[in-house]
């Protein structure tokens, strides 16, 4: 067998054993299980497309013989973490001969949007779910607030999360979806980098501040505006869900846009560094930078930022 098969089993064999840590309910489980996806990425982007569906096969068998040999299980898992991983690899590695040498790789912000492609696909999927379950997604929401919300904050907080809870009930799949593709972007980023610094990486790093969204992710977030908006349920609802999704690629586009203004100062890297720090600490700085990332699609507020002074 050729080391490239073994390499791919190898990395589906380890996605899966990430995966199933979290059977074990230690301090340590949900991270591992959080970067299941790792392996599959670091194949594929480093041997291509065909190794990280080898790898996604293999770790999808691996889950589902682990829990039963239930074969739904295993095509959730390919689904959710086998599809996505080998899909983003085979984009990320297209490229072409440029005018200049070298090689123009696919545009990172085509990859953004490739991503923003599969979370549209998988909210009526995501609704399906929650729909299915015992009570529908009300009583998902409801125990949510008073399950974990009791054990993850105090009583006297726990009216304000109610509330909170209530408010954003009618985009909670967007919200799953948003997860899930923060979690596959990061293992992709993780994988690029680690690839990068053991020499195994085909192409070179993505540079945050030139990346370009596709023209049709803005038409679509302003459609899905609208039906949000202006239409009745069940277009409305998804209407809302679908705009939550569209809006994360702007959220890239906003922190673009912040690099790009960090690079005119030698404190750069802490502003950066304070900025990323808020963001986890305050989710509705979120929707400002989102904000931000509309603006520059509309304005291209990144090249008034970049070009020189006039005299």
């Amino acid at each position: 067998m050729k080391p490239i098969w073994l390499l791919a089993i190898g990395a589906g064999l380890a996605s899966a054993v990430m995966f199933l840590a979290m059977m074990l309910g230690t301090v340590m489980a949900f991270p591992l299980a959080y970067l299941a996806p790792l392996p599959l990425f670091m194949v594929g982007l480093s041997m291509g497309v065909t190794a990280s569906a080898v790898a996604s096969v293999v770790s999808s068998v691996a889950v589902a013989m682990a829990l039963g040999g239930s074969l739904l299980t295993g095509l959730v898992y390919l689904i959710v973490n086998g599809v996505p991983a080998a899909i983003l690899s085979r984009q990320a590695l297209l490229g072409r001969e440029a005018e200049q040498g070298g090689i123009e790789w696919y545009p990172a912000g085509h990859l953004v949007g490739c991503l923003t492609v599969l979370g549209l696909i998988a909210l009526p999927g995501t609704v399906i779910l929650l729909s299915g379950l015992s009570g529908g997604l009300d009583q998902v929401m409801a125990g949510f607030s008073e399950a974990s919300m009791q054990r993850m904050l105090p009583p006297e907080q726990l009216a304000g999360m109610r509330t909170f809870l209530q408010r954003i009930g009618t985009v909670v799949p967007g919200i799953i979806v948003i997860s899930w593709m923060v979690m596959i972007a990061a293992n992709g980023a993780l994988a690029q980098g680690l690839l990068k610094r053991i020499g195994r990486n085909q192409r070179p790093g993505p540079d945050i501040a030139g990346i370009e969204l596709p023209e049709w992710i803005l038409v679509a977030a302003a459609a899905a505006a609208l039906f949000g908006y202006f239409l009745p349920d069940p277009l409305g609802f998804f209407g809302k869900n679908a705009l939550a999704i569209l809006l994360l690629p702007f959220v890239v586009l906003g922190l673009a846009v912040i690099h790009t203004v960090a690079r005119h100062f030698k404190a750069g890297i802490f502003m950066l560094a304070i900025v990323y720090i808020l963001l986890i600490l305050f989710s509705p700085l979120v929707v400002t930078i989102a904000l931000l990332g509309v603006l520059d699609q509309l304005l291209g507020l990144r090249r008034r930022i970049a070009a020189p002074p006039s005299t």
